[in-house]
């Protein structure tokens, strides 16, 4: 849910404009952790296990399910974005979208996370 507290923290943040409401949505629950992911539902005893349904790790969180996943990172290898995401920070979506913020201008960001919420 799109709440008046994160439109204010995704301001502050200078996220991306002009995209659909959703990707600003899907922006806003990754970089805070709330991204259902399935090692998230688990932390939040929701689901069994927090094993990856695409390849069978045996933990998913935000940034396995959305670039490091062998399923996944495929789309990304071959994307136009392929140079920067091999090198972004994995510690969390937030660290890897304000390292991609620094690097990219806004129109190629924009296409990065529209891809991320496509994943």
């Amino acid at each position: 849910m799109y709440t008046t507290k994160l439109g204010y923290w995704l301001g502050r943040l200078g996220h991306v404009s002009g995209g659909p409401p959703k990707v600003s949505h899907f922006l806003g629950r990754a970089c805070t952790g709330s991204l259902a992911t399935k090692g998230r539902l688990l932390d939040r005893h929701v689901a069994a296990d927090g094993m990856c349904t695409l390849c069978g790790c045996e933990y998913e969180p935000i940034v396995h399910a959305i670039f490091e996943c062998p399923e996944v990172k495929s789309v990304w290898e071959n994307s136009p974005m392929a140079t920067h995401i091999n090198d972004v920070p994995k510690e969390s979506f937030f660290a890897l979208f304000n390292w991609l913020r620094e690097r990219l201008n806004k129109g190629e960001l924009l296409r990065c996370v529209t891809m991320a919420w496509a994943c």
